[in-house]
């Protein structure tokens, strides 16, 4: 990743004007404050906004910069900003897939009930629609996590396992996948699945999550729902 990083950097500076490079390296700068491995997560996430706007100046109907710019916004704590590129991104690009999935993403996560709905009804149109698509796995994890949110933890699970199955190194869906657990009461297999997640990537805390978690989900009441299986397996306060 600090390799991407490093070449997106020389891109922008060879050619300022070239809009995917700055959407792309936005992205890359927020994966890094995602995947909770960024040395200076503050710096990266404000970097990370800064070049997806700038992406969007350029090239304000681009669909890629737009799908680009709508994740850096939603993992900025950004819903409407996120929800507004993402929903061009579609408009202008109906077979965009993966813009749907992060417009879904975003909706289970950030937005109210009725959106979160919503987003559960553009997974499960798409987990129908493009069951091949390299997207499944990221799908299956947005849709555990929109149950986890309307408190559906049986349906969670089964969410996150799929996942976990087709993507067994993706530490976000084993966390998913042990608050689900949680949820339904297995919390001996729920805390084993925090112990993988924790042999994939040790630099993640129980702290660093919860911001996370409270950054994305913009209400105390969704966060606690975000958060009770891992709770009740002993991982968080």
């Amino acid at each position: 990743m600090n390799d991407a990083l490093n070449l997106l950097r020389r891109a922008v500076q060879l050619d300022p004007a070239y809009a995917a490079a700055h959407a792309f390296l936005g992205l890359y700068l927020v994966q890094r404050v995602v995947q909770f491995i960024s040395p200076e997560p503050a710096k990266d996430a404000a970097e990370a906004l800064a070049s997806a706007e700038r992406a969007i100046d350029l090239a304000p109907r681009d669909p890629e910069v737009l799908e680009n710019a709508g994740l850096v916004y939603f993992n900025t704590g950004q819903y409407q900003n996120a929800v507004a590129a993402l929903t061009r991104a579609v408009d202008i690009a109906p077979f965009n897939l993966v813009a749907w999935g992060y417009l879904a993403c975003a909706h289970v996560w950030s937005g109210d009930d009725n959106k979160a709905h919503e987003g559960l009804r553009i997974l499960e149109r798409l987990l129908k629609t493009a069951a091949d698509h390299p997207s499944v796995p990221y799908w299956h994890y947005f849709k555990s996590e929109g149950c986890i949110r309307l408190q559906r933890h049986a349906d969670a699970c089964e969410a996150a396992e799929q996942s976990v199955a087709l993507q067994p190194h993706f530490f976000l869906s084993r966390i998913a996948f042990a608050n689900a657990l949680g949820g339904v009461g297995s919390l001996a297999q729920g805390r084993a699945e925090i112990e993988r997640v924790l042999t994939i990537n040790p630099s993640i805390t129980p702290d660093a999550y919860e911001g996370a978690v409270r950054l994305l989900s913009h209400s105390p009441e969704h966060a606690v729902r975000h958060m009770a299986g891992l709770r009740a397996i002993g991982w968080m306060r």
